[in-house]
């Protein structure tokens, strides 16, 4: 009898536990979600991949603009090495070839392409570049799939010599390098950066220098070592000191003059933190 009792009652056990676990089958509800653990929101919880949800990280630049050492500002006086006030109005710069490598010096390999044509040629290249005005700070360089340490930043600055020479760009109407978007000067013709300047008695004389397709770029490489996990953005920050622009510097010279003294500067304002 006694036997009897006890394997009716792990019967019943056996029983309520298939029931639970029933129960809990058809309660349980599977998940959707990126799969990809390369990929920026990549959830191992997910059951189900979902449909073309995934996110690449991004190779990223944060840009803090300065002027000795302080947040930029217009309304900033400035004194040069020479004793001359000034005011730096506005500017525009592109960058361009925004590169990053690993420590063995290979590139990170973005992902998003432009198509342009030069000479009557169609071409292809990497989608690097950025447009900096002085209410810009962070941006979006390329969609990247790779992770590691990375030890070296480099870029133009400008646009680098093939993308001055290209004649027409296949690109969307909201692309920083479109048509509509593109910088250009007074008489509608494309430039790569653009500086505005207050300057005299009052900051009554007003100078903008523009440098055109003509004038040449600058190339720059800057050593921070950055450590990236699988699926994370790589960041870097560049700190622009735009004083460093007019670092000897005579106002007083013809414009032309002082273009050339500009675009010898460009590069010393930038380092990386």
């Amino acid at each position: 009898m006694v036997m009897y009792r006890k394997s009716s009652s792990f019967l019943i056990f056996l029983c309520s536990v298939a029931i639970i676990i029933l129960v809990q089958s058809s309660c349980y509800e599977r998940k959707e979600g990126c799969l990809d653990p390369v990929s920026f929101n990549f959830d191992p919880s997910a059951d189900d991949l979902c449909d073309d949800c995934c996110t690449n990280p991004m190779l990223q630049l944060s840009i803090k603009h300065q002027v000795n050492g302080k947040f930029y500002s217009a309304s900033d006086t400035l004194i040069n090495q020479s004793g001359q006030s000034y005011k730096i109005l506005n500017f525009a710069y592109y960058l361009s070839n925004i590169k990053v490598t690993d420590q063995a010096g290979v590139p990170v390999e973005g992902i998003n392409k432009v198509s342009y044509t030069q000479n009557g040629v169609e071409s292809e290249r990497e989608d690097l570049f950025v447009l900096v005005r002085p209410n810009v700070f962070d941006f979006n360089v390329n969609e990247i799939r790779q992770s590691g340490t990375f030890s070296t930043f480099f870029m133009t600055i400008g646009l680098d010599e093939e993308a001055r020479k290209t004649e027409v760009w296949n690109v969307k109407s909201d692309h920083i390098l479109s048509d509509t978007l593109f910088l250009k000067n007074e008489t509608d013709v494309k430039i790569w950066s653009s500086i505005q300047i207050a300057k005299g008695i009052n900051f009554t004389d007003t100078v903008t220098y523009v440098f055109t397709m003509d004038d040449a770029d600058d190339f720059l490489l800057l050593s921070s070592e950055k450590k990236v996990s699988k699926g994370q953005n790589i960041k870097f920050t560049l700190v622009a000191e735009y004083t460093e622009w007019f670092r000897l510097v005579d106002l007083n010279l013809p414009d032309k003059l002082i273009k050339s003294m500009l675009q010898a500067n460009l590069k010393s304002a930038f380092r990386v933190e």
